[in-house]
């Protein structure tokens, strides 16, 4: 399954079930076959999947794995690392990869139309929900940009989304032009 913005080629198919990733999210899931491995090439990384449904995202300067389901073996050029399920491992840059336990709600709901965040930075999350929409949301001020927030969105709603933040009070908001939504402090802060 595909999420937005996003190109998958394929690049082998005799020896091997082989995908590269080149942008984008994609989540897959894998029939086990020993005799023809299924890998996903996504930022010059690998992940070898052994049976199972995992998701691999790639953005500029960052890329991730989140598993689902089954096992999933990740690898570079000197380093690779075997996943269990609820586990979503992430790399920024050049750091060291992290793996950690996550809520896989929140890291695969695309696939049913809306976006959870749990205690996500609102700048991370307008983020994510302008990548499903062609009129962005731009935050005016860093202090609410900082603000956590947790909640589910529907994908492309981006009306929906605006209203519910100035709903519950945390913004108010002005249009700069018929793209662009820009999100103020309420009043008084």
């Amino acid at each position: 399954t595909l999420s937005t913005d996003t190109e998958v080629r394929l690049t082998d198919w005799n020896e091997r079930r082989g995908l590269t990733l080149v942008r984008g999210e994609a989540y897959f899931e894998v029939a086990k076959n020993p005799q023809k491995p299924f890998v996903v090439t996504a930022a010059g990384r690998t992940v070898t999947a052994l049976g199972t449904a995992f998701d691999v995202r790639v953005d500029p300067g960052r890329w991730s794995v989140s598993l689902v389901e089954g096992k999933v073996r990740v690898a570079a050029a000197h380093t690779s690392v075997d996943m269990t399920p609820g586990h979503h491992l992430v790399q920024t840059g050049a750091a060291p990869w992290t793996v950690e336990k996550r809520n896989l709600a929140e890291l695969t709901s695309w696939r049913d139309g809306s976006l959870v965040f749990e205690n996500r930075p609102l700048a991370s999350i307008v983020e994510e929900m302008n990548r499903y929409s062609p009129r962005k949301v731009r935050i005016a001020d860093a202090n609410l940009a900082a603000t956590p927030l947790s909640g589910r969105f529907k994908t492309g709603d981006m009306a929906g989304f605006v209203a519910t933040l100035e709903a519950y009070g945390m913004v108010k908001t002005g249009d700069s032009s018929s793209n662009v939504i820009d999100l103020y402090p309420p009043a008084g802060q």
